[in-house]
């Protein structure tokens, strides 16, 4: 196990844009910004060891990551700050058992697109339709912020483009300027039968 760490350890550091948000993050720490530090390069990680986005930097055990980014584990206690960043992350990304359920309506969000939310559907898990649009070309992973199994999700995902139609950017796009608080809570506040509304009441 300690060789496959270092080996993914060595691979990371062979490529200039980790380094550079090593540095970023080195940078951080030295602020006493061990938190934003940790999260900061992590969000470009895969987070678990059998998660495998080529898209992502090599997964590396908190303790290892600690050293590297110099933040202290005092009384070598195994929650530092990483381990708060990654369950964070975690959270995020992958979601709760739902996101795991096929056939949904999700709600992402994305850093590198501030205001924005993508209100969409899918045959595959909410986590899985993320991780394909991170290798579309945007610069930051999406995260997961809601997600609802559906028996109807072109129909649900009808209804909420046509709700929340004035918020969207682009007719042809699923994005909208918007919050995804606010479409969540209206998701749950939702009839019972919304699945099968006639969008056309609306």
């Amino acid at each position: 196990m300690a060789k496959d760490t270092n080996r993914r350890i060595k691979a990371n550091l062979r490529n200039p844009e980790f380094k550079k948000r090593l540095e970023e993050a080195k940078g951080m720490v030295q602020q006493g910004k061990n938190a934003d530090a940790a999260y900061h390069i992590l969000k470009h990680m895969n987070l678990k060891k059998d998660e495998n986005n080529p898209f992502l930097f090599n997964h590396i055990p908190d303790r290892q990551l600690a050293e590297m980014l110099g933040i202290p584990n005092p009384e070598g206690k195994r929650k530092t700050a990483v381990f708060n960043a990654r369950k964070r992350l975690k959270k995020e990304r992958f979601g709760t058992t739902k996101n795991n359920q096929r056939n949904c309506v999700y709600i992402l969000t994305n850093p590198s697109m501030p205001g924005l939310i993508k209100i969409g559907k899918t045959e595959k898990t909410a986590h899985e339709r993320a991780e394909e649009l991170y290798t579309t070309g945007v610069p930051e992973p999406f995260s997961i912020a809601y997600s609802i199994p559906s028996q109807y999700p072109e129909i649900l995902e009808g209804i909420l483009h046509k709700k929340f139609k004035q918020y969207r950017t682009n007719k042809d796009r699923e994005f909208f300027k918007y919050s995804a608080d606010k479409v969540i809570e209206w998701l749950k506040n939702r009839p019972s039968s919304i699945g099968l509304y006639d969008i056309e009441a609306l």
